[in-house]
Formats: structure tokens, C-alpha cells, sequence
């Protein structure tokens, strides 16, 4: 699927929806790339903005966190002197997918699962409140794991503290402290964040992070800047020259956005960052010894109940893990996670009461649990990391169980013992990861 214009001849590709579920007329709604400023993908009612994926970063669109490599599908980006466009592919010919905007303005993304003859829900825009363009309004941003889920960005405050107590976030926020460019104003770094609307932004792409900055400082009606590309090091310069509006807070991922604030306010903001910092460090290191006394004491019992134990546990070992292990499974979801055919392991009872990219991410994840290197598998905490966030994840190596032939043979010809576990390797001890 392809979205965009050619710039020569001035053809559009979007999509539009039904006027009604009955009437296939030209709708209300509208998705489409925006050439005003930096180009973004957006969904539209009419001339106005409901939802905003963000300007495109390389690997991304900026407010599409969802957009990770993954074994179905590619994506592309162009922008030259004759094409602006953004493309999906599916590497698999075999997969077929749409994409549909409804006469409700809903968009989603179909795949066609061949066993149950049935299409499946893949991904969908606007899946919470930060989806909604510009929902905490100007010089705010949305974080959807707050309560509430806007607030003010550093140095700014509510414009209307009253609507704000009412929940109303509508009129965003304003400066504490107005800019003062002959006084030397400064920048501070928002990490993890969906950028900003770029309608009335500019890029060059031929400079760095720093002479984005410098030329920022330079001009008074800067209000902010950002590379435009973050493949690598970083590359590219997008400056804003209005109120920085639809920002959103991701818990990982996102990108680094630098905003004007005065010099006065750059200072109350390192004085306060340093007294947290303080009390900080106070909170870890007292929680640092209790933890120790903690893990001194639960040692001590342990090593008192081990001796009692030790001969029951001893008994107990042999054969333990002679237990039944079924790893048909396995080797199966790794044979069609290879072929690129990995949607093909989604049960039918699951139907549409599952979002297909989020079960793509957890057949990921589960093929990485058992690759054969212990040392290449993710540590439990990792694996909440992997399911709590949207970042890009290793391509998983061969599993442990998928070996066909005697590896304690191939290593060791000398060894005849008899092996207690099915995969010929005795384990004597358990460290959860």
C-alpha cells in the first residue's frame, strides 16, 4: 500500500472513507500524507486533524511506536524532488493484508489468516486518549501511564489552571517566563517523545545535531529543535517556529526534542533537578543497605535449611527431569518463524479478540526465551521490558530443542553415561533469568 503524492504531476495516493456503511461515497475522513511543513502522516476530518502519526525519523513515523521490523512486513519512506510518499510491503507473497479507514474514521489493518478463513485485526490507529491529536493541547505532553495523563512541560504552566482541575486540557499550557533572546535563552532535552507537529516546521537534512542547535539559538522565533533521522548517531535538523503542540510521552522509544526556555527558568529547573537528585540518592542508598541486611539474613537460613536438606535433595534429583516435554511446538513456531510465516501459529479460538502485532511481538519474545546459548536468552526482567514497550528486538537465534542430532556425543565421544533430561543435558541447578 502506498501513500503520497507525485509531485510532478500531482497525483495523491490516500485513503478515503465511505460516506456510510451503505453509501460508498466519498466520507468525511481522510488518511493521508501532509506536505505543509515537514511531511506527516495524518488522519483528517475534513481540513481537521484527528490523529497524527508524526513526521518520519528514519525508521518510523514518530508517533508510531507500534512500527517495529518484524517478519511480515516492510516499510519505506521517500521524499525527493518528485515523490513524497510512505509505502508498506508484506515479504511473504503468500500473506495477503488490507488496510481500511470506516465511515466512523477508524483505520485498521486486516491480515487474512488462511486456516480459519477469517480476517484478523493486525494494528488500528488511535488506541488511547494520546492518540487524539493535540488532546493536552499547547506546550503539554500526554503520557497515557499518568494520572492525570497531561501536564505542562518543564517551565511551563496551565493557561487555564481552573479547566485543568475540571480535567479539561484543551487550552495547553504557556511560559512561566517569557523568552528573552539577547539574554541568552537555553534549551532543555525531552527524552522518549513523539515530536511535535511539524505543519509549521523546516528540515535540513545535511546538517548535524549541534549546528541545529546553534542555528536554533540564532533565530528568536525558534521555539525548538530535533534530528530529523536518529538512524545511527543521528542526522538531519527539524526546527519549530510555533507553539509545539501534539507531544507525547512514550515509557521507551521516542526521540530527543530540545525546547526554548528562558535563562531564568534554566536555572530554577537545575536547582530543583539537583535537589531531587539529592534526595534520590538518599532514598537508594537507604534502601540499599536494608536490602542487604535483607538478602545477610535470608542467607543464613538458607544455608542452615540446605544442610538438613541436602540428602533428600539428592534423592529427589535423579530422574526429575525425565518429565514429558512435547517441543513439536517449538520446532514448529522456528520452521514458520524462518519462512516468514509466523502469523500461521495464532489459535482459531483467538478469532478478532487479538491485535496480530501483539502476538507477533510475543511469539518474538518467546523465541528469544529459548534460544540454545543461555547467554543469548533475555533475563526475566528484559522480557517485562520487551512486553511493556514497542522497541526493536533481536532477531532470535536457533532454540535449544531444536538440535537433531547427539550433541553430547559430537563434543564428547568418550562420555556413554545415560543423560536424565531429554535434550541430553543434566541440570543440577535452577537460576530463574
Amino acid at each position: 500500500m502506498k501513500l503520497g503524492r507525485n509531485l510532478a504531476s500531482g497525483f495523491d495516493w490516500f485513503l478515503s472513507s465511505w460516506k456510510s456503511t451503505d453509501d460508498p461515497a466519498h466520507g468525511d475522513y481522510t488518511f493521508r500524507i501532509d506536505l505543509h511543513g515537514v511531511p506527516q502522516l495524518v488522519l483528517k476530518k475534513g481540513s481537521a486533524i484527528q490523529f497524527r502519526a508524526g513526521s518520519w525519523n528514519g525508521f518510523r513515523w514518530t508517533g508510531a511506536q507500534a512500527m517495529v521490523t518484524n517478519p511480515v512486513y516492510t516499510y519505506e519512506f521517500v521524499s525527493n524532488e518528485t515523490y513524497v510518499y510512505y509505502k508498506y510491503e508484506l515479504l511473504n507473497s503468500s500473506v495477503f493484508s488490507r488496510m481500511v479507514l470506516n465511515a466512523s474514521g477508524v483505520s485498521q489493518r486486516f491480515t487474512w489468516i488462511d486456516r480459519s478463513h477469517s480476517w484478523v485485526l493486525y494494528y488500528v490507529v488511535i488506541v488511547d486518549q494520546c492518540d487524539n491529536y493535540a488532546f493536552c493541547g499547547a506546550y503539554a505532553s500526554c503520557n497515557i501511564n499518568r494520572s492525570p495523563v497531561c501536564s505542562c512541560l518543564q517551565g511551563f504552566e496551565p493557561k487555564s489552571p481552573r479547566d485543568w482541575s475540571f480535567l479539561d486540557w484543551s487550552d495547553g499550557c504557556s511560559r512561566r517566563t517569557l523568552l528573552e533572546c539577547d539574554k541568552g535563552d537555553g534549551f532543555l532535552k525531552h527524552t522518549g517523545v513523539k515530536l511535535p507537529d511539524t505543519t509549521q516546521a523546516s528540515v535540513n537534512k545535511s546538517i548535524g545535531l549541534e549546528e541545529c542547535g546553534e542555528l536554533c539559538s540564532k533565530n528568536c522565533s525558534c521555539t525548538a529543535y530535533a534530528n530529523s533521522d536518529v538512524r545511527g548517531e543521528g542526522s538531519g535538523c527539524i526546527l519549530w517556529f510555533s507553539e509545539l503542540i501534539d507531544i507525547r510521552e512514550f515509557s521507551d522509544g521516542g526521540q530527543d526534542l530540545y525546547i526554548r526556555v528562558a535563562a531564568s527558568e534554566l536555572e530554577k529547573i537545575g536547582a530543583k533537578r539537583s535537589s531531587n537528585n539529592k534526595k534520590l540518592l538518599e532514598i537508594i542508598f537507604g534502601s540499599v543497605i536494608f536490602i542487604a541486611m535483607l538478602a545477610i539474613g535470608l542467607m543464613l537460613y538458607i544455608r542452615k535449611k540446605k544442610a538438613v536438606k541436602s540428602s533428600s535433595l539428592t534423592a529427589k534429583t535423579k530422574n526429575t527431569l525425565e518429565k514429558d516435554y512435547n517441543d513439536e511446538d517449538e520446532i514448529e513456531a522456528w520452521r514458520l518463524w524462518m519462512e516468514e510465516r509466523p502469523l500461521e501459529l495464532v489459535d482459531d479460538i483467538l478469532g478478532e479478540s487479538c491485535t496480530l502485532s501483539e502476538v507477533l511481538r510475543c511469539i518474538h519474545v518467546a523465541l528469544l526465551c529459548v534460544q540454545q546459548r543461555p547467554d543469548d536468552r533475555p533475563s526475566m526482567s528484559t522480557v517485562v521490558l520487551m512486553f511493556g514497550s514497542d522497541t526493536m528486538l533481536p532477531q532470535p537465534k536457533q532454540p535449544g530443542f531444536f538440535t537433531e542430532r547427539n550433541v553430547v556425543a559430537a563434543e564428547s565421544s568418550a562420555s556413554k553415561n545415560d543423560s536424565s533430561s531429554k535434550n541430553e543435558i543434566t541440570i543440577t541447578s535452577l537460576e530463574p533469568r
